[in-house]
């Protein structure tokens, strides 16, 4: 029974067993998990009212390029569309101080919907 996932609802119910009067460790037996896991899920439902987990605010690496300079390097490709990725990667080194990687800048592009081809496209378009 090490570091497996489980459930809200057998959580929930545990929870109800207890509150019908049984013995935590028959309540471990019957929910399958251990009675440390059962003292722990009564404790965050007397925290905060409910046995699921808080979500995980900012797991992983920070992103190098914040919302600002991807915004700037957005509007530079909606204003020179027919850029390369070196260029844009050299833009934001020597405008914005961020050395960061041709793969970093097509991340950007990607995470805000545009590829490499629909950047060249608007470019066809508006002119």
């Amino acid at each position: 029974m090490v570091n497996r996932r489980i459930h809200n609802a057998s959580k929930d119910i545990a929870l109800r067993l207890l509150a019908r009067r049984r013995d935590t460790r028959e309540i471990a037996k019957i929910c399958d998990f251990s009675t440390r896991t059962l003292a722990r899920t009564i404790k965050r439902h007397r925290m905060t009212g409910s046995v699921a987990k808080a979500a995980v605010l900012g797991a992983g690496r920070p992103r190098l390029i914040n919302s600002k300079d991807a915004t700037v390097l957005l509007r530079l490709a909606k204003h020179r569309p027919s850029t390369f990725l070196d260029e844009y990667q050299r833009y934001l080194h020597t405008h914005r101080h961020l050395p960061v990687s041709i793969a970093t800048v097509h991340r950007t592009f990607e995470r805000a919907g545009l590829s490499v081809k629909r950047v060249q496209k608007m470019a066809a378009e508006r002119d």
